[in-house]
């Protein structure tokens, strides 16, 4: 699926056919309405399904240290999950959200979590490295699903607001 097609879907448009394997299925349930940040995490669900994906056909390739193979997306995943954090935390200061600390904080425990398993990922097992793979979607899940959805209605109002003010310039 190409990335254009994923962003389409994600600007309302149908869902495009599954032609690679998928391990996590992007639901409505996980959209907060909030083009740049559901893009975002499209994408966190996108690098999980290819770290899955990876796993699966690497491990089964003799001589093929999966370790190595792997080693690249996951810290591309990382990477970008810091800076989908970013880019929340900047959003959730502007809009003045309320509970920034404590989400903020949520953050930052996933971020040390994960950085504590890269550190010793050559040396894990298979089963540590899909019990890996199953942490990261079940966080992030749960994190999109339930607390990002707590700072939807402050950004939104926040956007309004801007726009309303930048209305009011330009008249």
């Amino acid at each position: 699926m190409s990335f254009e097609d994923k962003v389409k879907f994600l600007n309302g448009g149908e869902e495009p056919e599954q032609t690679e394997y998928v391990w996590i299925k992007w639901e409505k349930k996980y959209e907060l309405g909030i083009p740049s940040l559901d893009k975002q995490h499209y994408h966190l669900l996108d690098l999980c399904n290819k770290l899955r994906r990876d796993l699966k056909d690497f491990s089964a390739q003799e001589g093929v240290d999966w370790h190595v193979s792997l080693a690249h997306t996951l810290k591309e995943l990382a990477a970008y999950t810091q800076e989908h954090f970013a880019t929340e935390e900047k959003l959730m200061r502007a809009c003045g959200y309320k509970d920034y600390d404590i989400h903020r904080s949520q953050h930052i425990r996933f971020v040390e979590e994960v950085t504590k398993q890269l550190i010793t990922f050559e040396l894990a097992s298979l089963q540590e490295a899909y019990s890996l793979l199953d942490f990261l979607r079940d966080w992030i899940l749960s994190h999109v699903a339930c607390e990002d959805k707590l700072y939807v209605r402050p950004i939104l109002e926040y956007y309004k607001t801007m726009r309303l003010q930048q209305q009011g310039a330009t008249n």
